[in-house]
């Protein structure tokens, strides 16, 4: 760090040199000054780390919760939004730049917020969608059974109709995911 660099400036002259006793204290004096302020330094960098894992432990969660929750066709958006977080923190750290860091902490921040919000209201719908699927399957197997209807018929109406709700559903939810589309508030 940049820092350490300061602090070895500010302590050469106290262990070279022959100094009178008020240079002395003038030296010392930013020697301490140089340190507790490396210090800071260096504990604002670890609570940055700490909230650098963190972002990168909720990304990584995000993607278990999509892929548990039968929809790991999203996760690749989710993924794409990790690693351009992560390239970027990298190149912040790198810099050690703390404002730098401070600020690329909070874009990631933003959009994992983002995602998480609409992670959770992606898989409300497709719950919700699947629920009343398999209450459309129940009335379609009783109607069916009402009117002599057997075999395959009911099934194969079924399945279309799923195929087709949860197809059309999926591609909203990507484009929702990938930007082109901002989701409805779910209602109570």
């Amino acid at each position: 760090m940049q820092c350490m660099g300061e602090v070895n400036e500010t302590l050469m002259p106290l262990i070279n040199g022959s100094l009178s006793e008020p240079e002395v204290y003038v030296e010392a004096n930013e020697f301490v000054n140089s340190y507790i302020a490396c210090l800071g330094q260096v504990r604002m960098l670890v609570n940055e780390t700490n909230v650098t894992q963190a972002v990168i432990t909720r990304f990584t969660n995000i993607i278990k919760v999509l892929n548990s929750s039968g929809l790991p066709s999203l996760t690749p958006y989710v993924l794409n939004q990790y690693l351009q977080c992560r390239s970027e923190l990298i190149s912040a750290f790198s810099s050690g730049n703390a404002t730098l860091i401070r600020q690329v902490l909070n874009q990631c921040e933003s959009r994992i917020q983002s995602y998480e919000r609409e992670s959770y209201y992606a898989i409300w719908v497709m719950g919700s969608t699947r629920n009343y699927l398999t209450y459309v399957n129940s009335t379609i197997w009783s109607l069916a059974r009402q009117y002599g209807i057997g075999g395959a018929t009911p099934m194969l109406c079924y399945v279309r109709l799923n195929s087709s709700i949860i197809g059309n559903l999926t591609s909203i939810l990507r484009a929702m995911f990938n930007g082109t589309l901002t989701p409805m508030e779910p209602k109570p």
